[in-house]
């Protein structure tokens, strides 16, 4: 159970390195009717995310009034024309959690939370950046952030967690289904050979239709665009420790003939196979990695 409490934070004065800041955090259990406050009203500045755990509250932006029901949160900025309230004629309390911060690029990682999920968004319980919120305000009640580094780095962990959710990348979406992950797998002891999205699937036990679907959704690329990136992995790693010759590269990793290997390399990597094993680039890298 969460103990109720709220915490402000203040930082050293020579304190100017471009840290994310945490303002304040805190968890109330409102039934008072006079809870009530107005962004251009209130000091400092920041951004403000604020969670409900049970009944609900009451938020104007503007001209429009919107409910903030439970396993709901608002983003707005401080100061800007909004005002968040209780309304006692309800039969609970209002009980929310709220995190206040500042920092480079703030704002901007806000109006693109908002634009995705608009000024109120649904929030799992169980989801990524809800129970990172929680452990901020555990460790705040816990005096346990003290170090304004590790404060930044918590804050960005926090954005980054809702920034998957608005890509359809959160927690839930990361535990990958048991096939999924027998077919990637497969895919990684079997890229040599010449695949086609119809073996790939029935090796995954699948419709072609649903094992695309499923493998874009946990994986985050198609299933031959992930076997394109297994080929020139390894493509590059032969070009850069071995003297083989690239047609030779070209039929190991997969590929029907060098021509089409050469245009896809230059696609991936953005060299040539021949630019990348004489090193021509910045800083002569040893392999090449992809990220999803």
């Amino acid at each position: 159970m969460i103990i109720e409490g709220s915490f402000g934070f203040l930082y050293p004065e020579d304190a100017s390195a471009p840290l994310y800041r945490i303002m304040s955090t805190g968890f109330h259990r409102i039934s008072d009717a006079d809870y009530r406050w107005d962004g251009m009203e209130r000091p400092a500045g920041g951004v403000l995310f604020q969670y409900t755990l049970a009944g609900e509250g009451q938020l104007t932006l503007g001209e429009t009034r919107y409910t903030v029901p439970m396993h709901h949160g608002f983003f707005v900025q401080i100061p800007s024309e909004h005002r968040y309230w209780y309304e006692p004629v309800q039969d609970k309390p209002w009980e929310h959690i709220w995190l206040r911060f500042t920092g480079n690029d703030a704002e901007q990682m806000w109006s693109r939370f908002i634009r995705h999920y608009g000024p109120v968004g649904t929030f799992h319980p169980d989801s990524e950046p809800i129970r990172l919120l929680y452990k901020l305000y555990e460790d705040a009640a816990s005096n346990r952030l003290r170090d304004r580094y590790e404060v930044s780095v918590r804050l960005y962990e926090w954005m980054l967690a809702m920034l998957r959710e608005t890509e359809g990348k959160g927690a839930e979406q990361c535990e990958i289904p048991e096939k999924l992950r027998h077919a990637k797998v497969w895919l990684e002891q079997h890229y040599r050979m010449p695949l086609g999205l119809d073996q790939v699937a029935m090796a995954a036990g699948m419709s072609k239709h649903h094992f695309c679907k499923m493998f874009l959704r946990f994986i985050g690329i198609t299933p031959m665009q992930y076997v394109r990136q297994l080929r020139i992995e390894e493509a590059a790693r032969l070009l850069r420790h071995t003297s083989l010759p690239i047609t030779v590269i070209a039929a190991q990793t997969g590929f029907d003939n060098s021509s089409y290997f050469g245009k896809v390399f230059r696609q991936m990597a953005g060299m040539s196979p021949s630019d990348f094993r004489e090193g021509v680039t910045e800083i002569p890298y040893g392999a090449l990695r992809f990220v999803t």
